[in-house]
């Protein structure tokens, strides 16, 4: 534990869900955390299958064992870590913005008083409700519990990664299962969110166009071992996304937009078996 941590901070510590897999993603992801969030007060870990890379200012954990579902390898690295909360964050995700400590601060005091089990930290997606006068509301529906960035309380989180699952399957399983007083944002306090993606990574492979914005914007040029996301898959992947942005602020019943993200789903796969299908994440 760092000396004169103020409560919130001893409360909580930072964990960056990653694998060995994505190590070409950490450079590009902890420079931003440092550029971002250089007054960032909170102990940071990088949880990953066996490397040990050597970043300033980050510890990190490994798993005991390889090949571990992804649910399983996030439950050894929670266990590895003292704090009460934990605030996860995803190894693609790359921070845009300038965060504000303070409001980190009083979001983690908050939970602490109110016994939250999860508070997440962006709007991706946020509260149902329509009452902002409190910065947080209840979460429900389909992504109650997702991977974007959030509060956890640190056991809580433990108690629902018992099952052995991907990150997808668990997003899923926990949303229609998982009990606990879980609430989020409605203005988004970690930022990462892009006008037309918020990750960099998409099915195992770099998407062109956070590739050009990494190197002009950010002084970032990423590793080439990695592929960048073929140019159909890309397309079709830009053209469902922009839909579903569309598709948020048109007036259409949820049982119209329900069938089309429905029929995307069963086209994804067809494209990708037709593509060849980069491999994502597990």
């Amino acid at each position: 534990m760092k000396p004169g941590f103020t409560p919130s901070e001893q409360l909580c510590a930072i964990l960056v869900l990653s694998c060995d897999a994505y190590a070409d993603t950490w450079a590009g992801f902890f420079k931003l955390l440092e550029r971002y969030w250089p007054d960032c007060p909170f102990n940071v870990y990088l949880g990953t299958d066996s490397l040990r890379p050597s970043i300033p200012g980050c510890r990190v954990l490994n798993t005991k064992q390889q090949g571990l579902p992804w649910t399983s390898c996030a439950a050894e690295y929670l266990k590895q870590i003292p704090n009460a909360f934990v605030l996860t964050l995803l190894d693609d995700f790359y921070f845009r913005s300038r965060i504000d400590t303070n409001k980190v601060r009083q979001l983690i005091q908050t939970a602490h008083e109110k016994a939250y089990q999860q508070l997440r930290m962006v709007a991706i997606p946020g509260p149902a409700s329509t009452n902002v006068a409190s910065p947080v509301g209840p979460l429900s529906g389909e992504y109650r519990v997702s991977t974007q960035c959030a509060l956890w309380d640190r056991k809580h989180l433990i108690s629902i990664l018992q099952t052995p699952l991907s990150i997808w399957e668990f997003e899923k399983n926990a949303s229609n299962s998982a009990a606990g007083n879980y609430v989020g944002v409605y203005r988004d306090v970690i930022l990462y969110r892009g006008l037309l993606t918020h990750h960099v990574i998409e099915k195992g492979c770099w998407i062109p166009h956070e590739v050009l914005r990494l190197r002009w914007l950010e002084g970032i040029r990423v590793e080439k071992r990695r592929p960048l996301l073929p140019l159909k898959y890309y397309s079709f992947y830009m053209m469902a996304t922009l839909t579903s942005r569309l598709l948020r602020r048109t007036s259409a019943g949820k049982q119209i937009k329900d069938r089309i993200k429905q029929l995307a789903l069963r086209l994804m796969p067809l494209l990708m078996a037709k593509l060849g299908g980069p491999a994502g994440r597990k």
